[in-house]
């Protein structure tokens, strides 16, 4: 679960740098890969998390862990823009544009499996 959050806000970030340095092209490939991330999240969800009985928990703490090390996941993304000669920063609101993504591709799913 850890690894298709942290990899769809690493995509994400690349975009943002993208879209800030002026490549929609590379903008459009990064937000690609990271929709495609996030989809695959809901098969992760889907299925049980070993050491949680409660994969609402398991999901919301992998996220805690991950927003934890959000400058990390920055500063990787804008290094990889720049090998592609690009320049761009992540934006400010950038957490919270992934989070409106990550909880539009979960939330529906994360409701269902309360009635369980």
């Amino acid at each position: 679960m850890e690894e298709k959050i942290a990899g769809a806000l690493l995509e994400h970030y690349k975009a943002e740098c993208a879209t800030t340095g002026g490549s929609s092209r590379w903008a459009k490939l990064w937000h690609e890969a990271s929709r495609q991330l996030l989809g695959e999240l809901q098969v992760v969800l889907l299925h049980g998390t070993r050491g949680f009985r409660d994969r609402r928990t398991a999901f919301q703490e992998v996220v805690a862990l991950v927003g934890s090390q959000d400058a990390k996941f920055r500063r990787v993304a804008e290094l990889t823009v720049a090998k592609v000669k690009l320049k761009g920063t992540v934006p400010l609101d950038g957490m919270e544009r992934f989070q409106a993504l990550l909880d539009a591709a979960t939330q529906t799913l994360l409701e269902s499996l309360e009635e369980e």
